[in-house]
């Protein structure tokens, strides 16, 4: 069985200068990898991306906050 985040949600977006990443996406990844690379190259080529901040690594659940 493949390792989760606390909320079962992947992690995409930055987690440092110059650093990003797109993980946790269990059996799931094949159809969604897609979706997720083009919203991140959207948001390291400087477009907003709303919808990267449900899938953020900053989000509270990643911090101990809870869902």
């Amino acid at each position: 069985m493949g390792r989760l985040s606390p909320d079962h949600l992947p992690i995409v977006g930055r987690i440092g200068e110059g650093l990003y990443v797109t993980a946790g996406f269990s059996g799931h990844g094949v159809v969604m990898t897609p979706v997720a690379g083009q919203m991140l190259a959207d948001a390291m080529l400087g477009r907003a991306v709303p919808e990267l901040e449900l899938f953020s690594p900053d989000r509270p659940a990643l911090n101990g906050a809870g869902p």
